[in-house]
């Protein structure tokens, strides 16, 4: 026979010509005692140790007949308890979507390792046999983690039985990626305040970084949002910032990162003009064209008129040309022209310190005869 440790044995009963059988055991740490007389009923076999034990047992027939008691050949058979398995204790991995598990060996004193899985939507199979080669795990979500239990029963076989230990569990916990929504550019003039931009997504964490720090934002930063900052252009020109945002995903005490989305901060120049000279003409005369100009490009130049009826608007866009002077009093007229710059980018219009000057007409004189 050939037995599991812990189970019970198969009653043996003895069958010939003998009026009587005596027994003996050779091993009775598998939990049969030494001798015996009789067939021998089913018993609960044991075997403390990791290998195979055997106890042979050899039995006797005797005929007993008037005064005499005659033996016959003795015949042996062996009963061998095979050992409860165990399994070496189990660590548990959290691993990232898209990223190799740690391969798992299985060790104790199983002959082999039977092993199921709960969830095969991490990239495994739902059962198996022996160790687990690393393979790349799975997180279809991209919000939470994903956790598979793997059941491990070690087994031990022997004399064609399998006999099965006390089972271990473990998981596999595989962690989304996390993923940020895009973000809008941002455009603000010279020395004014940036709106608060706010991360969304499925991190747990945003980390980002910024290629331009002349604009007055730090290189790095993490957080949920890019708090306002006061945005500086020294320059004459158009400065951008690009601002990398990448997404982290912190669970069970491993950090998976997702992929990055960017976008611009662009801050305007102030613009500046020069202020042109005052002109005096006579009523009926051509003024001087006007052409404004300044250090930034592509500049708008917007413009008052204190006085319109001198022949000009009360405003307007771009440079003024050369008008023929209106003065219909008898007293010279001060029309005061105020120009100011404006840069406009991505619709949003800065403007820079204002200058004027002053047309003079001087009427037209007469005298009363």
């Amino acid at each position: 026979q050939v037995i599991c440790n812990g189970n019970l044995s198969q009653a043996v009963n003895f069958s010939g010509n003998g009026t009587s059988y005596s027994w003996s055991n050779s091993n009775t740490s598998i939990g049969l005692g030494a001798t015996g007389n009789g067939n021998i009923a089913a018993f609960t076999t044991t075997n403390a140790g990791q290998v195979p034990i055997s106890g042979t047992v050899t039995i006797t027939p005797n005929f007993a007949g008037g005064n005499a008691s005659c033996p016959g050949s003795p015949q042996s058979f062996t009963i061998t308890v095979n050992p409860t398995p165990t399994l070496n204790a189990l660590t548990s991995q959290v691993v990232c979507n898209n990223t190799a598990t740690q391969a798992i060996a299985f060790g104790g004193t199983g002959t082999t390792y039977d092993w199921t899985n709960n969830t095969v939507g991490i990239g495994l199979g739902a059962a198996g046999t022996g160790n687990i080669a690393p393979f790349t795990a799975t997180n279809a979500s991209n919000a939470n983690p994903l956790v598979a239990t793997l059941t491990v029963v070690p087994q031990y076989l022997n004399g064609g039985l399998t006999c099965s230990g006390n089972s271990q569990q473990m998981t596999i916990t595989v962690n989304p990626t996390p993923v940020v929504n895009p973000i809008n550019n941002v455009t603000v003039c010279n020395q004014s305040n940036t709106p608060v931009v706010n991360f969304a997504g499925t991190g747990t964490t945003y980390n980002w970084t910024n290629n331009n720090n002349t604009i007055g934002l730090v290189p790095s930063g993490t957080g949920s949002s890019l708090a306002t900052f006061q945005a500086t252009n020294a320059s004459s020109q158009s400065v951008n910032a690009l601002v990398t945002v990448t997404p982290s995903f912190t669970a069970n005490g491993v950090t998976c990162a997702g992929s990055s989305t960017t976008f611009t901060i662009f801050v305007s120049p102030t613009p500046t003009v020069t202020a042109p000279a005052n002109q005096i003409v006579c009523n009926g005369s051509l003024t001087n064209a006007v052409n404004f100009n300044g250090a930034v490009a592509n500049t708008t130049y917007n413009w008052t008129n204190s006085i319109p009826t001198i022949g000009i608007p009360a405003a307007g866009s771009g440079n003024i040309a050369a008008f023929s002077a209106v003065n219909n009093g008898n007293a010279a007229q001060f029309a005061q022209i105020t120009i100011t710059p404006t840069f406009i980018q991505n619709t949003v219009s800065c403007p820079g310190a204002p200058q004027s000057f002053t047309y003079q007409i001087n009427p037209t004189p007469s005298v009363t005869n």
